[in-house]
């Protein structure tokens, strides 16, 4: 990989790294209200009270606590190095889907697999 690739792959990532900083600030404001400042350190509110952070997280609804945690474990894929790895396949996953979805932690074609096995999991 050239420099100028190297360059443009790390301001993309910077891009969705942001976004998901932002994404995450959001649905904690939404919370803990305007006092949260999204633009701290990423991982700044998991730092703060535990006891604080789980009374919170229980007013979400099922969608908002998956969505963070999905955002928790991209931004914890960033920290370790994996991001942008598929956790299904262990391929890259590319740069469009997580343009789209920077929280996706599989390929298409691994989560298209993994709904599939798990269609009936939401029914009630």
């Amino acid at each position: 990989m050239t420099d100028l690739a190297q360059t443009d792959e790390r301001l993309g990532l910077a891009g969705l790294l942001n976004e998901l900083l932002r994404a995450r600030g959001l649905l904690l404001e939404a919370v803990y209200g305007p006092s949260v400042d999204p633009s701290q350190d990423g991982h700044a509110e998991r730092d703060g009270s535990a006891v604080a952070q789980r009374q919170a997280e229980a007013t979400l609804t099922r969608l908002q606590r998956r969505t963070l945690a999905q955002i928790n474990a991209a931004l914890d894929r960033f920290d370790d190095g994996s991001y942008g790895t598929c956790i299904g396949c262990g391929h890259r996953i590319p740069t469009g889907r997580l343009e789209v979805m920077p929280s996706a932690s599989r390929c298409l074609e691994c989560q298209h697999q993994r709904e599939a096995s798990h269609a009936h999991d939401d029914v009630v």
